[in-house]
């Protein structure tokens, strides 16, 4: 419990940016997602 309580503190912490991306959402496909996934950015 310890190791995921410090865990969470530290991703809580970081810094990051999401770019621009295509989150535009095919209703056409099963199971569907954003068009370019979801593209997160960590620094």
């Amino acid at each position: 419990m310890a190791l995921l309580r410090e865990l969470a503190v530290r991703l809580a912490r970081l810094e990051y940016r999401v770019p621009e991306q295509d989150l535009t959402i095919p209703l056409h496909r099963m199971p569907t997602r954003p068009v370019s996934g979801v593209v997160v950015e960590v620094g």
